[in-house]
């Protein structure tokens, strides 16, 4: 019987997922619906989970679901998703920029769904809605 080792989670920041997957033109902004709602892609102090990533990854760990279809059937690999924390901290607009199999697409994004708010980034020193991508692996252990 396959033994599951939980997620190993990379984090990178925007500008380097940039490089993998295109990303808009560094400093783009996005409007998505008035003035209040402006989604910044580069910001000068990044979004971040509470506590730090090793608090992230312990989130993470303690949360992931990999899917039993998935892993009866061998499936592995990493799925890259995209979300917005805003000013308020909560966590919106999670989608999956690069994935590699629907149900690790859909526990992927289930996932972020279930984070606990954020610690928003910032701007000019005032707390903006922006951008975060992050990468998870699902990996099997023979």
């Amino acid at each position: 019987m396959k033994t599951i080792t939980i997620i190993s989670l990379t984090f990178f920041c925007l500008n380097f997922v940039g490089q993998v997957i295109p990303e808009p033109p560094p400093n783009k902004i996005t409007v998505v619906s008035s003035e209040n709602d402006v989604v910044y892609d580069i910001v000068d102090e990044q979004a971040s989970f509470p506590g730090g990533m090793n608090e992230m990854m312990k989130f993470i760990s303690e949360n992931i679901i990999y899917p039993e279809t998935a892993r009866d059937n061998g499936i592995q690999g990493r799925v890259y998703v995209q979300f917005v924390v805003f000013k308020d901290s909560s966590i919106r607009n999670v989608k999956v920029i690069k994935g590699c199999h629907s149900d690790l697409d859909k526990a992927a994004v289930r996932l972020i769904q279930n984070m606990p708010n954020w610690i928003p980034g910032k701007q000019n020193g005032e707390l903006v809605n922006s951008k975060f991508t992050i990468p998870i692996s699902f990996k099997l252990e023979k």
